[in-house]
């Protein structure tokens, strides 16, 4: 019953995301299409996401007017390059950095919660984010994984850093579950 309800919920929120991602796709394609004439990549995209994802969290807890604008930028520049990557030839490097970026930041930012309020629970929540980020790396982006960035972010956005942190560490766990569920399952089909 359980791994109904973990293979049920995973579904669900895989095609939510996919559904999203046509959808951007869809609205920003002109923009985007403006960027590829100007020779804007995604990776270039990608780079401006970071640079702003280090700012916001630089910004995080010291000026919240600079952090709303750089955590905003940073997921515009985000979903561009998704954008752009689909619009022109996205290339396994593209993933990667892009993966790695995204993630990056989401760490960083549980971090500096942790630091600033200082709570060990946000320790705790980073921990498991990075643990399942690094079973996702390992196996080449391939076994199934939530990400928690935007759901960190937003949280943040209203000031609400404990539920950012959480909220981090229940989607982690929730990953923890599906990768495990992934491994026993390939394991005892071979």
């Amino acid at each position: 019953m359980l791994r109904f309800i973990y293979i049920s919920m995973y579904t669900f929120t895989k095609k939510i995301i996919e559904d999203f991602r046509i959808f951007r796709t869809k609205k920003l394609s002109t923009i985007a299409k403006l960027l590829l004439k100007l020779k804007i990549s995604a990776n270039v995209m990608t780079t401006l996401s970071l640079l702003f994802g280090f700012a916001a969290v630089y910004f995080l807890f010291t000026n919240y007017v600079l952090f709303i604008l750089f955590a905003i930028l940073h997921l515009l520049a985000d979903v561009f390059d998704g954008v752009l990557a689909r619009l022109s030839h996205s290339t396994k490097f593209g993933k990667y950095y892009d993966y790695v970026t995204d993630q990056f930041i989401t760490i960083l930012l549980l971090l500096r919660i942790a630091y600033s309020l200082p709570d060990y629970y946000a320790y705790i929540a980073a921990g498991l984010y990075l643990l399942t980020n690094i079973i996702y790396s390992l196996n080449k982006l391939e076994c199934p994984v939530l990400f928690a960035r935007t759901f960190t972010i937003i949280p943040l956005l209203l000031s609400l850093p404990t539920i950012a942190y959480l909220t981090a560490g229940v989607i982690s766990m929730y990953s923890l579950g599906l990768q495990l569920q992934y491994f026993t399952a390939t394991k005892f089909k071979r």
